[in-house]
Parts: structure tokens; sequence; C-alpha cells
């Protein structure tokens, strides 16, 4: 696992937030699992293996980018820094967004709700962006974008996910912020200067919002994390009771289902 060096940590002794992402990453390691057994989440119902699966993947992605995050904040790297960092969020975001959706479905007890979902599920698995044109692995699975995501969360939650990911994108981007004010060192008579590493406050404030920015993504995947296996059985149930009313139940499976816990532990 990656961790912070002493330069950083002295940079940013009086922040806490390496010793968090750190300990989170920790954390995040330790979920991952190498497999999981789908017929224990639910031996008819897809929906909870869906959910897993897309938590297991959310995981790790993050792992990746947040370790390569604080190799390059290690570096005090803006531009690549506020890029990885911003994946990270949106990553996030998504996933909070998604165990917000599974928590009100179950909250309604309504099985019909279990369709959206599913749907939502599969197009977060299988989508592609809204102006993708190529890699699409088909057309009708459009997942939403994220920044839509995000709006609705601010504004349900008065979440900083907004200004989070506005502060990141404009390091990120080869805009004035990501690009002139990182590499210029100013003129000597009519001559321009340029450094890789352009020091000064405001850069010490964009790494410190990328670090509070990835110590809060980190933090929440955790909470949906260990929230997906709060709800795990809650959803299958759901899911489960969706295909018994529709007259669809396999003839060979006892309704309603018994879960061994031991089976859903290795899941």
């Amino acid at each position: 696992m990656e961790l912070f060096s002493i330069v950083v940590k002295a940079l940013f002794r009086d922040c806490d937030e390496p010793r968090k992402i750190e300990e989170r990453l920790e954390r995040l390691n330790a979920l991952k699992v190498d497999s999981s057994d789908g017929l224990a989440l639910s031996p008819v119902s897809q929906l909870p293996s869906k959910l897993f699966d897309l938590v297991q993947f959310g995981i790790r992605r993050e792992v990746e980018l947040a370790e390569a995050a604080i190799r390059e904040l290690n570096r005090l790297n803006v531009s690549s820094s506020s890029t990885l960092v911003r994946g990270v969020l949106g990553t996030t975001c998504l996933l909070y967004d998604t165990i917000r959706k599974v928590e009100s479905a179950v909250a309604q007890g309504d099985s019909n709700s279990a369709d959206d979902l599913d749907k939502w599920l599969t197009k977060t698995l299988l989508g592609h962006g809204p102006k993708a044109t190529t890699f699409i692995v088909a057309e009708e699975y459009v997942v939403q974008n994220i920044l839509t995501i995000m709006q609705r969360l601010d504004k349900e939650l008065d979440a900083p996910f907004g200004r989070f990911y506005e502060g990141l994108s404009e390091h990120a981007h080869p805009n004035y912020h990501g690009m002139m004010a990182q590499y210029f060192d100013g003129h000597d008579g009519a001559i321009s200067m340029f450094t890789d590493h352009r020091r000064g406050r405001t850069k010490a404030s964009v790494l410190l919002l990328a670090m509070v920015a990835l110590a809060t993504s980190l933090e929440i995947l955790v909470h949906v994390a260990e929230k997906r296996a709060e709800l795990s059985d809650q959803l299958a149930t759901l899911s489960e009771r969706r295909i018994h009313d529709r007259g669809t139940w396999p003839a060979d499976v006892e309704y309603p289902v018994q879960r061994s816990q031991a089976a859903r532990l290795r899941s």
C-alpha cells in the first residue's frame, strides 16, 4: 500500500488527512474479496450480486487511483494529483448515489422499486457515457452524467462534492490553473521562465484540497461497502418477492428463501 512521504507529512503537519487516507486505504484493501457466490446472496435474483460486483469494482478502482494520487502528492505534482483525485471523487459519488437508491428501495418495501434499481445497476455496470461514440458495449446502456449525480447529491445533502470537483477540475484541465499557474516562473525581461514545480501558497492550498477530497471520498466509499453488506439480505428479499409475485418463481426453490449466514459471509 502506498504511504505518504515524510516530506508531505511535514508540509501538512497541521492536517490530519494523510493519516485518514492511509487508514481508509487499508480498510478498503481489507474489504476486497477474490470472488463472490451469487447463489449465496440469492438463488433466484441477480440484483444482490450486481450490487456486490459494483462495489468490489469501485473499491478496486478507487484504491488504484488513490495510491497513484498518493505517489503524485508525494512528488508535490498538482495537475496529476488533481486529475487522479477527481477520478476517485467521481467514482465515490456514483457508488454513494447507488447505495442511497438501494436504501430507498428497501425502505419503501415496494417490490416494483427493484425494477428501477435493477435497470440502474445494469446501466452502471455495462453503460457508456452520454457522448461516447467508441468502446460502447451496448447502445441501450447509457450512464447518467457524473455532474448530474453530484448536483443531485449536493442539493439533497448540502454536500461539497460539486465544489471539490470544480476545484480539482480547474487544475486538471489545460487552462490557466492547470498550465500557466503551474509551470510559468515569471519573466526575465523578454525571456519567459519555466519550471516543473512552481512553489507557493496556491500550490499548497490545491494539494490540501486534493487531500481533503481524497480523504472524504475514501471515507464515503467505506460507508458504501459497509452499507451494502447491511442491506444485502433486505435487497435480496425485496427482489425475490418481485419474482414470486409475478409468478416466475422456480418450482425447485423454496419460498421464502432461508439464508445461511455462513454462506453469506463467504460472498
